[in-house]
Parts: structure tokens; sequence; C-alpha cells
């Protein structure tokens, strides 16, 4: 795995990868969103019950749900109008190209709860430990900001793990949590469905953490 992985991320490159939006109309990053301190993204938000929840939590901190599904865009923002909360975002588009929009260093939390796991072995270059969104998901983080994965899939979590232990763009990040996932109530609609069925769940968090 190891190898392969190596091996993948030598020959990816962003930038190329970014030209398949290059004559889309990218969706702007809603502008008060940089009026918060303090930032999170939730990558795949599905209907929103983690942003949800951590915005009446944390009223400080600006939380913005990213969906590429058509059929979920409509019923999160209903659910997000409906809450009132001037910290609450949403952006129905695809990840890649709208989180390569923010600047370096501009966000404290990235979230992505129970990614498509893409199974069959052709498709393994979607997986994010081999993605090429990687580099970015590295920078856009500020010194002491982490990024959280969760799934209910081990090779996709030991597969993560590698990433972040041995992609270049992660020297500077430590990993500070690896076992079951933590969490007091159901963070998404994917892990409450997981939960009901005993499921065994498992959580990464990783720490940037530069050298001052």
């Amino acid at each position: 795995m190891k190898t392969e992985l190596r091996r993948i991320w030598a020959r990816i490159d962003l930038q190329k990868y970014l030209l398949r939006w290059e004559n889309t109309n990218l969706v702007e990053i809603p502008h008060s969103f940089f009026d918060f301190e303090q930032r999170s993204i939730d990558v795949g938000c599905g209907l929103g019950a983690y942003i949800i929840r951590e915005s009446a939590i944390r009223p400080k901190m600006a939380f913005l749900g990213v969906d590429k599904s058509s059929h979920r865009a409509s019923m999160i923002e209903n659910r997000i109008d409906q809450t009132r909360h001037k910290n609450l975002f949403f952006a129905h588009t695809n990840i890649v190209p709208f989180l390569c929009q923010f600047p370096d260093q501009s966000l404290d939390e990235i979230t992505i709860f129970y990614p498509n796991p893409w199974w069959p072995r052709k498709h393994r270059k979607k997986r994010w430990s081999y993605h090429p969104l990687l580099t970015k998901l590295a920078s856009v983080l500020k010194p002491n900001g982490r990024i959280l994965v969760c799934s209910n899939e081990c090779f996709y979590l030991a597969e993560w793990l590698e990433a972040m232990n041995h992609h270049p763009s992660f020297s500077n990040y430590q990993i500070s949590y690896v076992g079951p996932a933590r969490f007091e109530q159901p963070r998404s609609h994917f892990e409450k469905q997981f939960v009901s069925r005993d499921m065994i769940l498992g959580e990464i968090e990783c720490v940037r953490r530069d050298l001052t």
C-alpha cells in the first residue's frame, strides 16, 4: 500500500486536475464566512447534522457545509434557513475547485464523515488518501487546525493514516487521535444508520503543528 500511494502521489498534479473545471462557473465562498475568526468546513455535509448542531454549540466559529448532491441541496438549505444561525453556511458544489479558492492557512477545521470508500480497485484514486486535493487540504489549515476523518471501513482508515504519516504535504502534521469514532449523538445520517446496525466506526484526527 505504501509503495502504491507514493507512486500515485508522485504523478498527480492538482493544477492539471483543476482544468476539468476551467469552463465552469465556480460557486463563490460566502462573503460573511470570513467575518468569523474561526472557520470550519464539513466536506460532503449531507443533511447538515454536524454543522447545524455545532454552529449552535460554537457560535464564534463559522461552519460551512459543502455537498454536491442536487437531491440534498434544497433540503439542507431549508434546514439552515430555519436555524437562523448567522455562523452557518452551505455551498452546493464540488469540494475540489471550491476549496482551492480558499487562501492557505484560512481554516481551523475540516471534517470528512464517512466518505464514499470507492471499493473497486480501479476507483481507488478517488479515495481521499490518493486524491490530488491532499496538498490543499494540508495547506488550507491554520497552525493547530485539525482535519477529522471518520469511516466504517478499516482499509479506508488504514490508507488515510498512511497518507497522514507519509504524504510530503503533511510533514508538519501530527496524529492526535486514532480509534473508535467519538460522539454522543450521530454527526451524520450515515453515522446514525451505522450505529443502528451496530457497525464498528473509526476516526482519525490530525493537527497541524508548524515549527516556530
